[in-house]
């Protein structure tokens, strides 16, 4: 049996099996540096050219409020209660394609039925009685003008729904309220 003292170099071709695997790690790198930097710089142009090519989009959104008309029997609970299961109703009959039907046919060109299919959506503010109409453009404008629109015209559909559901003598009436435009870039 062989000793050598502490901290002494060892022998010729007699190294640490940790020291051989990372010698031979460094020469297999060395071997193939130029497959490792073609290959970087591969992925950092397509990068580029991706990020230069790619159309920009932008979002804008507005919120919708949702408020019924209490009736005398009803608690303050009851009446946000409901008025939370109407946005999500109206959430699901604003992205509904009959409704961008419609929408599309009452707003004429540039929208049409796959346009506003593809570029507006609806979702409610978490549990609130908000709904964010949302929609996607080319530029800002278009963005903005598009949901506008769209909501404008939401609003007034729900209110010829709830005209004709207050003849009722029973019914409550619902109102659909725009708040506000915002814009932003997708990034």
């Amino acid at each position: 049996m062989e000793t050598s003292a502490v901290g002494a170099a060892p022998e010729a071709g007699r190294g640490s099996p940790a020291s051989n695997e990372l010698q031979a790690f460094a020469a297999m790198l060395g071997r193939g540096k130029w497959i490792i930097i073609g290959v970087t710089l591969l992925a950092a142009v397509n990068a580029f050219l991706l990020s230069v090519t790619k159309p920009k989009t932008f979002d804008a959104s507005e919120l919708l409020r949702v408020q019924s008309t209490a009736s005398q029997t009803s608690s303050p609970n009851d009446i946000i209660t409901a008025n939370k299961s109407i946005a999500s109703t109206y959430v699901t009959l604003f992205t509904n394609r009959g409704f961008l039907a419609q929408a599309a046919k009452s707003l004429g060109q540039p929208y049409t039925l796959d346009y506003l299919d593809s570029h507006v959506s609806a979702s409610v503010e978490g549990d609130t009685v908000l709904i964010r109409l949302r929609a996607t453009g080319r530029t800002p404008e278009e963005a903005t003008r598009t949901v506008r629109k769209v909501g404008a015209f939401a609003v007034n559909y729900v209110k010829d729904i709830d005209s004709a559901q207050n003849t009722i003598p029973s019914s409550s009436p619902c109102c659909l309220t725009a708040n506000g435009v915002s814009a932003e870039k997708n990034v």
